[in-house]
């Protein structure tokens, strides 16, 4: 079976200033990295195309998936491109029988609301406990399978069988599948400098209610992975992917003071070199904590 996953260009959406909007915004869509992960531990090939960095518009992704023959096609999004994820859907919808899902935070989010008719399956929340089970069935020739996690449409009837449970132990997630990205296309802007950069994901999860803040994705239960796991992780990016900067994506880096600071102890024992940033609250740092990190 084979899987098709697609970042929409979303920088075109910026008119005039698209060509600013791309080159300060060139994340690597590491939730597509993870879903990739999972379905190829699932047996499936995949194809993932980052039309953003590679600045592709939706008639050249359409080629592409055209030409890879997926047997399924997922999206993903956040709110500002969702009507870009749409347009793609509507256009691979024109050229191929293919079924569509979408996940990410703005499905997540809004759930049947953002069940536009051009999708044929909405995925909500994580993906690791409840996908495997999906292609599973998908591979077996169910296209309405109640999978947790899962929306369908049948008959013009929205289904959906409730959340799927979140992942309590991170270490067991599969790295994500960076190995299908161009990763020397993506550079950060840093103190030191223009720096090619990957993101990466440590914990899960925040016990805060930030009015600002999408939290809700991942639950207010925190989970982190370990010191070891992450660490497996950031020598992959650097030595495998020429990482010179990290952005860590966690929703709170400091959360664990203890953690971070085993981690310090690790990178320098390892001597891995490269320069990071981060999030978090501003009374779960300190002088000593930012100091340590600063001497990593």
């Amino acid at each position: 079976m084979k899987l098709s996953l697609l970042f929409p260009a979303w920088f075109q959406e910026f008119g005039a200033y698209k060509h600013a909007a791309k080159k300060v915004s060139t994340f690597p869509p590491l939730n597509l990295c993870i879903v990739a992960a999972v379905a190829e531990e699932a047996g499936w090939e995949v194809q993932l195309i980052d039309a953003h960095i590679e600045a592709l518009d939706n008639r050249s992704v359409a080629d592409r998936v055209a030409a890879f023959k997926p047997d399924l096609i997922g999206l993903t999004c956040t709110t500002p491109f969702f009507g870009v994820s749409m347009e793609l859907a509507r256009m691979l919808k024109e050229r191929l029988d293919t079924p569509i899902m979408i996940g990410g935070t703005h499905v997540s989010v809004c759930r049947e609301k953002a069940f536009e008719d051009c999708f044929d399956y909405l995925f909500i929340g994580e993906c690791e406990t409840a996908l495997p089970e999906f292609l599973r069935r998908f591979a077996g020739g169910d296209r309405f399978p109640d999978t947790p996690g899962l929306m369908t449409r049948r008959n013009g009837e929205i289904r959906y069988s409730g959340d799927a449970p979140l992942l309590t132990d991170l270490d067991k997630a599969p790295l994500p599948a960076r190995h299908l990205l161009p990763n020397e296309k993506y550079f950060m802007g840093t103190l030191k400098g223009r720096k090619r950069y990957t993101s990466l994901q440590t914990s899960r999860g925040c016990p805060f209610s930030c009015v600002f803040c999408a939290c809700e994705l991942h639950g207010k239960r925190f989970r982190q992975r370990s010191v070891g796991n992450v660490m497996e992780e950031l020598e992959l990016v650097i030595k495998s992917y020429g990482a010179e900067h990290i952005y860590f994506i966690d929703d709170t880096i400091t959360l664990k003071r203890q953690f971070l600071l085993d981690l310090c102890d690790e990178i320098e024992k390892r001597n891995l070199k490269f320069t990071f940033e981060g999030s978090t609250r501003a009374n779960l740092w300190d002088e000593a904590l930012v100091r340590r990190l600063k001497e990593c």
